[in-house]
């Protein structure tokens, strides 16, 4: 594949190679910058720039070009996109709805094809009934999932222009591209009158949405969410086929009748940590201020990895390793500043309680009714909104 799109995947796999690469130098080597960004790693000025959304703003660039949406609008505008879909996540993210969300992982593993590519079809498809479910949709999903690879690689180009700048021949093409996925979308809830109906009753809740943001709204969140649960599961599958030892301890506790997950929960978590699906966020300087030991002024970005919060010498031990059964995620510890796999403050993750009941869930039944062995060698990954491994035929079923 040669141009745009191969020049995107390439641009934007190496920042993340490069936020990995720079966790092994001590922290004093590392660069105080990766291109123009200023590199965010420690935990305390990361809680600063998360507890503070208005001085450090979020940047998505020409990622928001598919529309507004409560994931890249600021301020004032935020507000009310929030409040048009936070009741439903929050409804949704109780406990008394996890054996719903089991049933439907449960569901779409057990008619899965038994191997790697037919296992992350399947855990996108059950993740995608889940977000319907939130809102108290259950519509056919696959005119959905039909174009998420294209919508993927839209966002991969778009993050790859807003480093690389754009030029005027550049524009009419981005510009009917960028519009080709919400058409796409708008006709997708069109065919089916109860989605259409749910996406304008959302925009009713406030004045200030139209219809039609509302609908670059729901894109946005829906794509976001199933993004990144499918690709936290797929480090899952991964990680669990590069060691027989804890797969069978997580497989014996998956069937246990004594419900524990102590270990299911640890794995979790260190799957999140090691390979967080979004391993880095953008940040504009909305005011003159001192962050640490750095004088910012207003306009300035801020590139937070996450990468390199979730390896802190100073917050983890043996911070470069994989363990299954991580100290810092065992049953009582404090919550560790330095976890931040759904950010937090005011604009993190609203639906992070369903996702972590989907990766319980799903982690649980894939573990117990299938054996996964990768290769040895490192996966393939791509990066476009989340980070995620490329199961290939290597990794067995």
């Amino acid at each position: 594949m040669t141009g745009p799109a191969s020049s995107a995947d390439g641009f934007l796999n190496s920042v993340v190679l490069a936020l990995y690469a720079r966790t092994a130098m001590v922290p004093s080597a590392r660069p105080d910058r990766l291109g123009k960004l200023l590199v965010i790693e420690t935990p305390q000025e990361a809680a600063r720039i998360l507890d503070e959304p208005e001085l450090f703003a979020k940047n998505f660039a020409l990622v928001a070009a598919f529309g507004p949406s409560r994931i890249n609008v600021i301020g004032a505008y935020w507000s009310p996109f929030r409040a048009s879909t936070q009741r439903a996540y929050a409804r949704a993210g109780r406990p008394v709805m996890l054996p719903e969300i089991a049933a439907i992982y449960e569901s779409e593993l057990t008619k899965a094809v038994p191997d790697a590519p037919g296992i992350e079809a399947a855990l996108a498809r059950a993740a995608l009934r889940v977000f319907f479910a939130a809102f108290d949709l259950r519509p056919d999903v696959e005119p959905f999932l039909a174009h998420f690879a294209d919508l993927r690689q839209i966002v991969a180009e778009l993050q790859y222009l807003s480093w690389k700048g754009t030029g005027e021949t550049d524009l009419p093409t981005l510009a009917s591209r960028v519009a080709a996925p919400l058409v796409t979308f708008t006709a997708a809830c069109a065919a089916q009158p109860a989605v259409m109906a749910r996406v304008t009753k959302l925009a009713g809740i406030s004045p200030a949405i139209t219809v039609d943001a509302m609908l670059a709204d729901f894109m946005t969140n829906m794509f976001a969410g199933i993004e990144t649960t499918t690709a936290s599961l797929a480090w899952m599958i991964d990680a669990m086929g590069r060691s027989m030892p804890v797969q069978d301890a997580l497989r014996a506790e998956a069937l246990s009748s004594s419900g524990e997950s102590a270990l299911l929960d640890s794995f979790r978590d260190e799957c999140l940590r090691v390979f967080a699906p979004i391993p880095f966020v953008v940040r504009e300087v909305t005011a003159d201020t001192r962050l640490g030991r750095h004088d910012l002024a207003k306009g300035d970005l801020i590139l937070l990895s996450l990468v390199g919060l979730h390896r802190d010498p100073g917050s983890w031990s043996e911070p470069m390793g994989f363990h299954a059964a991580r100290a810092e995620f065992a049953p009582g510890a404090a919550p560790n500043p330095a976890f931040r796999p759904f950010l937090s403050g005011p604009r993190a993750c609203g639906g992070r309680r369903i996702a972590e009941m989907e990766l319980t869930a799903a982690l649980r039944l894939l573990v117990a009714g299938f054996r996964f062995e990768s290769p040895t060698s490192d996966p393939a990954f791509s990066y476009a909104l989340a980070f995620r491994p490329r199961l290939s035929s290597g990794h067995r079923v």
